[in-house]
């Protein structure tokens, strides 16, 4: 089962990077970033250092639940798995999406979840 946590930790690392490459590149004004939260810190850090902050820690988090994942019974290290593919793929999405400039049917349900957190908080990370 340990092979497993390895495997969705690596693959976790993977894909934020992705995400953060193409994030990088695609973004070319801080009003093109979706999550509320990010645009906000984009706004105030700026995109570059925004992506690398939040890519660290990311990493960070990562390293910390595969550690604990690692450590932990049978169930911890299978909830880990689940947990992880399931953001590896949100997170390939977005870099997908990034990458060809278009939405596919996760960054779409995305933007809906992102347009409902900015109604139901207004102003949130503006």
């Amino acid at each position: 089962m340990t092979i497993l946590v390895v495997l969705a930790s690596l693959v976790l690392v993977l894909t934020k990077l992705l995400d953060a490459v193409t994030t990088y590149i695609r973004i070319k004004t801080v009003t093109q970033e979706t999550n509320p939260l990010a645009r906000g810190l984009m706004s105030r850090l700026g995109a570059g250092t925004t992506i690398l902050l939040t890519t660290m820690l990311a990493i960070g988090i990562i390293g910390l639940s595969t550690g604990i994942a690692y450590r932990g019974g049978f169930w911890t290290q299978i909830l880990f798995f689940i947990a992880g593919v399931l953001i590896s793929i949100i997170q390939a999405a977005v870099a997908h999406s990034n990458w060809y400039g278009v939405d596919n049917f996760i960054t779409r349900q995305l933007r809906i979840w992102f347009s409902k957190i900015q109604t139901y908080l207004g102003a949130f990370g503006q």
